[in-house]
């Protein structure tokens, strides 16, 4: 496959797509899409907006990009004001305001490429100025690194895999449990975070860059895969950022998040590597869904997972493992890693949850590998071996009408997760559009007539987006009952909002996020940024959820957000953090950084 290009493969596989048609395969956005209609996007995506050679990402554009984003037009883009609130973080001054305030979006702290949220004793989220915190908390940045990867070396590490995973299927008395897999909720210390950048201009490039200045703050590098041979292209293009190491790498793409799952204590578990000439991945989840739904009037019309075996992009966690003289194993089981989420139990102990696809997928890439039937049960102890973790601890849950569990669903604290509620988040959607009509009319921007002609107009987009979001509610209803069952606490929340145009289209999502505690023992969540009133309404919520437990979340450039969810993907999607488990007291009893008025 070519390894630089303005466009990454979308991340999943369109619904209904058969083999050996095209739209099976990981695809590009350049040309057209088969098989679409401008009512079918959630089976076969949309072009992205501003990506490629007209629209990209350019320090020259990029600040104007953002006010465009966060206030329409260059015209209408309000100056600045400056912020009315000087906060103490222990002895730093930090500048900033409370993003209740009526004219948050117009204060440069919510208006930098890096919005910081964080709480202050009355449990009220404060927007502080990013450049204020970096001065105040960054350390040294870790020695930057270049390493070189050869395909020969990939593929030695892939054949022992191949072997050691060959001599488990033949010999069942032979499967042996693995290192425990690193969580992806706030019980993770990263260390390191892993990305691949397909070009200089490509939104993963952007997000490295930006993680980089996050990381100096909270105490983890990042490792950007390039290509081989291209490693004084990128240099030049992340010069004025540190803390970054190159690994040139014979194979890759962008959606590093699902090709493995490193482990505790070093290593990496990659999903298995199979041909699947008989189209076994897409029958399966077809079938499962069918098995699944049969009754409840739901058909299970969304997208297929099946991109990474299909592209083999394992290959790029072979190559990371190998950089860093780490064990590799290949599991039994194939699970992208966006549709498993694993984190710890109040106790301490290990999950995964398993979207029931990929649940399906394994059962079935089991039986035909194996000429036997499997049960539930056998196919849980495989997962469980494969992850290091208790068999009790593996969860199947229903698919939250996405074809990958982080699109909807992410986890709040140890053992509690929040997950979307479509409903709850139109209307919210719906309720801020009608507020702006209402102040437009109010401040005389907009006369009588035109205040009723867009109201009428907002009615019949808001049937549309009703529509859509009660089509998509009864399997996140389906997946929060399979996890209360399981003991886990949930709470939904309206955090996925979408084109009042074409409601299947995502604009904004705030699930696909990464958790994790760092070194002064402090939570912090980093989301993909979207507009001012989303953040806004998004930390307070989430401060609110964690019992005061967090201590920092932060917005990535949101000019960026529309290209990533256009192809069915995320800031999660595209990291991939190494670490280690935070202590059970931390576990328990998080450090709290708190806001201060000075």
């Amino acid at each position: 496959m070519s390894q630089i290009g303005s466009q990454t493969p979308l991340k999943g596989i369109p619904f209904g797509a058969s083999a050996p048609c095209k739209a099976a395969k990981p695809l590009h956005l350049e040309g057209p899409l088969p098989n679409c209609s401008d009512d079918s996007f959630e089976a076969c995506g949309s072009k992205a907006q501003g990506v490629g050679p007209a629209g990209r990402d350019t320090p020259e554009t990029r600040g104007r990009g953002l006010l465009d984003w966060l206030f329409g037009s260059a015209d209408s883009a309000p100056e600045a004001l400056p912020e009315p609130t000087a906060f103490k973080l222990g002895k730093a001054d930090l500048k900033g305001h409370l993003a209740s305030d009526g004219q948050h979006a117009n204060y440069p702290s919510a208006r930098y490429e890096i919005r910081t949220y964080m709480s202050t004793p009355q449990g009220q989220a404060a927007c502080v100025d990013f450049r204020d915190l970096a001065q105040a908390l960054s350390v040294p940045a870790l020695p930057s690194q270049n390493y070189v990867v050869s395909a020969e070396q990939v593929g030695d590490a892939l054949q022992t895999s191949d072997q050691e995973r060959q001599s488990q299927l033949d010999h069942p008395e032979r499967l042996h449990d693995g290192r425990r897999v690193v969580p992806k909720d706030s019980s993770l210390n990263p260390g390191n975070v892993t990305m691949y950048l397909r070009s200089r201009s490509d939104v993963s490039t952007r997000y490295v860059q930006q993680l980089s200045e996050i990381g100096k703050i909270e105490g983890f590098h990042m490792v950007a895969g390039i290509a081989p041979g291209q490693a004084s292209s990128f240099a030049s293009a992340l010069k004025d950022y540190d803390n970054i190491s190159l690994m040139e790498a014979p194979y890759g793409e962008v959606w590093t998040e699902d090709y493995s799952e490193p482990t505790v204590g070093g290593g990496q578990v990659i999903p298995a590597l199979f041909h699947d000439d008989t189209n076994l991945v897409q029958t399966a989840i077809r079938e499962g869904r069918e098995e699944r739904y049969r009754g409840t009037g739901l058909s299970g019309d969304f997208a297929y997972h099946g991109a990474v075996n299909h592209g083999k992009y394992q290959k790029l966690a072979a190559a990371r493992a190998t950089a860093a003289h780490e064990p590799l194993r290949q599991a039994l089981s194939y699970m992208e890693g966006g549709n498993i989420y694993t984190g710890s139990r109040p106790n301490g102990d290990g999950y995964v949850l398993v979207g029931k696809d990929s649940f399906a997928v394994t059962r079935r890439l089991l039986e035909k590998q194996t000429g036997h039937s499997w049960t539930e049960a056998e196919v849980k102890k495989v997962i469980a071996a494969d992850l290091g973790l208790k068999l009790e601890n593996v969860v199947p849950i229903e698919q939250p009408a996405a074809f990958h569990l982080d699109m909807r669903m992410t986890a709040i604290a140890p053992g509690e997760i929040i997950l979307n509620d479509a409903v709850k988040a139109c209307e919210q959607q719906l309720s801020w559009m009608k507020g702006d009509i209402e102040r437009e009319l109010e401040s005389g921007k907009i006369s009588r007539s035109d205040a009723d002609s867009r109201l009428a107009q907002l009615e019949r987009q808001a049937t549309k987006m009703r529509d859509q979001a009660r089509s998509v509610k009864p399997y996140e209803d389906m997946c929060e009952a399979d996890l209360k069952a399981a003991g886990f606490k949930v709470d939904r929340v309206g955090g996925q909002f979408v084109d009042p145009k074409k409601p299947s289209r995502d604009t904004a999502n705030y699930f696909n996020a990464r958790h994790f505690t760092n070194e002064q023992g402090e939570r912090v969540t980093i989301l993909m940024g979207g507009q001012s009133r989303e953040e806004a309404y998004m930390a307070q919520t989430l401060f609110d959820l964690s019992h005061g437990d967090i201590s920092r979340i932060h917005f990535m450039d949101p000019t960026v957000t529309q290209q990533t969810l256009d192809l069915w993907g995320g800031l999660k999607c595209r990291t991939k953090p190494e670490g280690d488990l935070v202590s059970s007291q931390l576990l328990a009893q998080p450090a709290h950084a708190q806001l201060q008025t000075a």
